[in-house]
């Protein structure tokens, strides 16, 4: 290939990484993306609601989950569930954190100080997943959902040491 054939196939690969993202986003409303979400976990058991943000809430074994809609990017697909420590500090639970996060697939925890009470510590769960059509994550969803648990039980495991 000659340089020139070079420059231009690397112009085209460029143009397709950055046109490709662009073109997904916009592709769908909240509405819709919402309506496509509860029917799918409507069809799977669950009984979702529509949170204040927008989101889709819903339970799992007793812990609240959401399905956090971002219309900008149809092809982001993200799952959360978290609760509350009392009486922990940062300090306690950071090298936990790490021990979980280095040990589940998928799902990231992080720490976070409740505004009101910072004697209590907020633990956030999520995956974040790619989906080429939003249509797609139902087939993901139960194992993005056993994902969150199994990074759960890791760290609640490591916490039960202190």
């Amino acid at each position: 290939m000659t340089k020139i054939g070079k420059i231009v196939l690397a112009m085209v690969i460029l143009v397709g990484i950055f046109i490709s993202p662009m073109a997904a986003e916009g592709e769908w409303s909240r509405e819709a993306l919402q309506e496509i979400y509860l029917e799918a976990l409507r069809e799977q058991g669950y009984r979702p609601d529509i949170d204040k943000d927008g989101d889709i809430q819903f339970m799992v074994l007793g812990s609240n989950y959401f399905i956090i809609i971002d219309e900008k990017d149809s092809q982001f697909f993200q799952l959360y569930t978290g609760f509350w420590l009392d009486d922990a500090t940062m300090e306690d639970t950071y090298e936990l954190v790490n021990f979980a996060n280095r040990r589940s697939k998928v799902a990231k925890i992080s720490l976070s100080e409740k505004e009101d009470e910072p004697d209590k510590l907020i633990v956030s769960i999520t995956a974040e997943l790619l989906v080429n059509d939003p249509e797609d994550f139902s087939t993901l969803l139960t194992r993005a959902i056993s994902l969150l648990a199994n990074a759960r039980s890791i760290f609640q495991a490591q916490l039960a040491k202190l």
